[in-house]
């Protein structure tokens, strides 16, 4: 178990965030806390997909590049879930803005791993 530890971890949050992506868990009608909370929630949980993909990478899988590929892998998981929630759902809808915060969560991840990486 400890030999796949980082994959199964990806997987649950992979799993996590397709879940709250494709189905509604709170009140439609309720009021966000701020205005682009959810903007805020892509940023972190994309974040969180990218740091734990590098780990998945670098510790369990390719030895090479690790950063570069898990960037890669969690930008195009992000943008086939908002391709899908466009035309596979009818009360959610892709959002370009949504991809965007996505990649800024995926892009500040691998900025922090690469300079920790280096020793800077």
């Amino acid at each position: 178990m400890k030999k796949h530890f980082w994959k199964l971890s990806a997987f649950l949050w992979m799993c996590i965030i397709l879940y709250l992506s494709f189905f509604t868990t709170v009140d439609p009608a309720g009021l966000p806390m701020f205005e682009n909370q959810d903007k805020v929630g892509h940023f972190i949980f994309y974040a969180i997909l990218t740091s734990i993909l590098i780990k998945t990478f670098r510790v369990e899988l390719i030895k090479n590049s690790p950063l570069v590929v898990a960037i890669v892998f969690a930008f195009c998981f992000g943008a086939v879930v908002e391709i899908l929630q466009h035309f596979a759902t009818e009360d959610r809808f892709g959002s370009i803005w949504d991809l965007f915060f996505n990649t800024l969560g995926i892009l500040s991840i691998g900025f922090i791993s690469k300079k920790r990486l280096n020793g800077n």
